[in-house]
């Protein structure tokens, strides 16, 4: 009986998983995937600086396995600058390391920081920082039915009952918006978006940053407010197709 396959492993999954270009965002372009594992090898090898000697015992695997990861990773980029293809970063055959490990002996974010978990929520939402998409910068007016459009985002503190207005700087775009604003979010360090849909590119990178992702069920920002400390938001799990200008 054959051995049973052991992914390579993998400290944590990227913060950020699709690249391309801006200026070309209406365009229709190949898609190039880049496995875990490869992204791995190039933030071991690249960007932490090991050899790869070191980069194989990290992830447990031979020498030659790493050079070839390596090697394709490399390939896929090159791809991506020259061509102007779509570079995602998902699947593979990998395995994460465990909160130990990655703390411990992981990458440097988590050995020096140890905050870049996922976000939990815990039921504790009254210590939460939350951010809404809405139409004008106030908190008697509305929430936004879009996410990249909106013209504005609330970042709320629930525990210190303060709030922000941030200026869609991603509405204007002639395509991408949904990305853009998802980037914009994630350099809030709110813990949750409440929001009444959202693209599938944009969910991407909001999830991969481990934000918490709920449901607006009112059109009123304090509705939705307090619905959320309330415990009465559900979370998003209808994620509809990216397409040009609504997201």
């Amino acid at each position: 009986m054959p051995r049973p396959r052991k992914g390579k492993r993998v400290c944590c999954l990227p913060d950020n998983n699709i690249f391309g270009q801006l200026n070309r965002a209406n365009e229709a372009r190949a898609i190039v995937i880049m496995k875990v594992e490869e992204y791995e090898a190039i933030r071991l090898i690249d960007h932490e600086g090991l050899m790869q000697e070191e980069c194989a015992e990290k992830m447990g695997v031979a020498r030659a396995t790493v050079q070839k990861l390596y090697q394709d990773a490399r390939k896929k980029i090159a791809d991506s600058l020259v061509n102007g293809s779509i570079l995602r970063i998902e699947g593979g055959d990998y395995q994460l390391y465990d909160d130990h490990e990655r703390y411990y002996g992981g990458c440097g974010r988590h050995r020096r920081f140890g905050q870049n978990y996922p976000q939990e929520n815990n039921g504790d939402n009254k210590k939460m920082k939350i951010v809404i998409p809405v139409e004008q910068p106030k908190m008697d007016g509305g929430v936004s039915p879009s996410f990249g459009r909106a013209a504005f985002f609330l970042v709320y503190d629930v525990e210190q009952k303060t709030e922000e207005f941030i200026k869609n700087t991603a509405a204007e775009n002639r395509g991408g918006a949904g990305i853009a604003a998802a980037q914009l979010i994630v350099d809030t360090g709110a813990t949750v978006l409440i929001v009444p849909r959202l693209g599938e590119n944009a969910a991407e990178v909001l999830k991969a940053s481990g934000l918490i992702i709920k449901k607006s069920v009112s059109s009123s920002i304090a509705e939705t407010i307090k619905a959320f400390v309330n415990n009465e938001l559900m979370d998003l799990t209808s994620i509809h197709a990216g397409f040009h200008g609504h997201q």
